[in-house]
């Protein structure tokens, strides 16, 4: 079954679908709310083709705004409203989009024009101008195929500037049917949203959920350790997907708060950054869920491998093997294929990829010859298919002629007693004798001059010389992008001065 056919499957209409502070849906209310403003944008003239920005944050209004988008057969651009602006503005300089849909009270540049903000209020879509939208059941466009159009999804690429991804059906229908399958979810699945539905870390949970009859939850409120912890008690959740920091925050509870806490979780996924051997052999011990879940991808080919931790805890270095039909390979300078064991480019391809990058009025090649996709990451295959995988290969450090990554000494070094998150990155060598050296950013639990310390005598005693941070400076928070990875480039931006005024060698 499809997608959007799973959605109005007559069977389900009177299950949950999701549940905010504020809103309650069954899958009959949810579908109704869908073909009103679906209904809507027919009457503006939205069909197959039109890009439609949906900005809005985590709630029913960005739910009902994709689907319907989907619905008409149209391409939704959905974007976080804390995606800051001069990522806005190039998205809409770029992708050329016939209208706007936002809830009422996100506040956008007065230059976007045709902009239609509603809300989701007493089981109606309310319009802004004071109308409310027909509830009258549209039927999905017989225009809507496999091959059409789905999402444009921009991704801030190693430079900083925004790609727009191409997804079509096929690639939402396989996601849905892929994560199913694989995360043995069931119309039982309560899925709490922890990370922006704009991103396809977020959303690929949410279309899953939704796909096998399960019920989303969307928590109120800034995300906090305690307000997740009474969100799962509350509502008896079964899993989520988070990135690593989210992991690291969890494993500071004391005791079995942790255990306790997570009683009714049965999956978890962590992804968009490296975790560590460590961090995830300690989340394993302190914790009862079963299914533990580790991914590597990309905005174009989401998903391409998954580590079931609990089966294989001797590989917890790695991030897995492909889905079926997904290949990966590892290739050199040149673009030949190297064999097992030997370290160079990731290279992904598969059914979920992207049709190409979004440029103007048109696309723009996402693959080199025979379909594989260039990720600019570095890994190494084993010979029975796991995947390790190395960091960014413009994060590498070359210091002294010694070449590593970042995220190898992140895993080397695992959590530290009294900081609560740190990054390393590579900075220019001062003396301009070592090319590069490495720097780590802290954020301390408690006093900052206990954690510098703390930090600079494990890092002497896990790390190989060349590799110990030449100096580690305390700073208030690591900067994150919206999907909630870390952003090494912005931690430079903002703290790099501060070595020589704060640091400690």
């Amino acid at each position: 079954m499809r997608f959007l056919e799973a959605l109005i499957d007559p069977q389900r209409q009177s299950w949950p679908a999701l549940r905010t502070a504020s809103v309650q849906l069954d899958y009959g209310s949810l579908t109704a709310l869908v073909s009103a403003l679906a209904s809507r944008l027919a009457a503006e003239g939205i069909g197959p083709g039109e890009r439609v920005l949906v900005i809005c944050p985590n709630g029913a209004e960005h739910l009902v705004a994709v689907l319907a988008v989907l619905w008409q057969g149209a391409v939704a651009v959905p974007l976080d409203p804390g995606v800051g602006e001069y990522r806005l503005r190039a998205v809409v300089a770029d992708v050329g989009a016939a209208v706007t849909l936002t809830d009422t009270v996100t506040s956008l540049p007065g230059e976007i024009a045709d902009v239609l903000r509603f809300r989701i209020e007493d089981g109606r879509v309310l319009f802004s101008e004071g109308e409310t939208a027909s509830t009258a059941l549209q039927a999905a466009p017989a225009l809507v195929s496999p091959q059409t159009f789905a999402f444009v999804r921009y991704s801030s690429g190693s430079t900083g500037r925004p790609k727009g991804v191409v997804l079509d059906h096929a690639h939402l229908d396989w996601m849905a049917r892929a994560l199913a399958a694989r995360f043995g979810l069931d119309r039982s699945h309560r899925e709490l949203v922890l990370t922006p539905m704009a991103y396809s870390g977020g959303w690929q949970r949410v279309a899953t959920t939704l796909y096998v009859g399960g019920c989303v939850f969307v928590p109120d409120g800034p995300l906090s350790v305690p307000a997740m912890v009474e969100d799962i008690a509350r509502w008896r959740i079964t899993g989520f997907f988070t990135p690593p920091p989210l992991i690291r925050a969890l494993l500071t509870l004391e005791g079995d708060a942790l255990s306790v806490a997570l009683d009714s979780c049965r999956c978890v996924e962590i992804g968009s950054a490296a975790l560590g051997a460590e961090m995830l052999a300690a989340w394993l011990a302190r914790t009862r869920i079963d299914r533990v879940w580790i991914h590597y991808g990309l905005t174009e080919c989401s998903r391409a491998t998954l580590l079931d931790a609990r089966r294989h805890p001797s590989r917890l270095d790695s991030v897995g093997r492909p889905l079926p039909g997904v290949e990966v390979r590892i290739v050199d300078g040149a673009g030949r294929r190297l064999e097992a064991g030997e370290t160079g480019e990731i290279q992904v391809r598969g059914p979920q990829q992207g049709r190409g990058y979004w440029r103007g009025d048109g696309l723009s090649p996402l693959a080199s010859a025979g379909g594989w996709i260039a990720t600019g990451d570095e890994g190494v295959l084993d010979r029975d298919g796991f995947l390790v995988w190395r960091g960014r290969r413009d994060e590498r450090i070359n210091c002294g002629g010694h070449s590593f990554f970042p995220a190898e000494v992140e895993a080397a070094l695992g959590p530290v007693p009294g900081v609560r998150e740190y990054l390393v990155a590579g900075m220019p060598d001062p003396r301009g004798m070592l090319g590069e050296v490495p720097w780590a950013f802290v954020v301390p639990l408690g006093e900052a001059a206990e954690a510098v310390r703390a930090f600079s005598r494990l890092a002497r005693h896990r790390l190989p010389a060349h590799q110990v941070p030449r100096w580690v400076v305390p700073v208030a928070e690591i900067p994150k992008m919206p999907s909630g990875k870390p952003d090494r480039r912005r931690t430079v931006e903002r703290y790099g001065k501060q070595g020589n005024r704060h640091g400690q060698r």
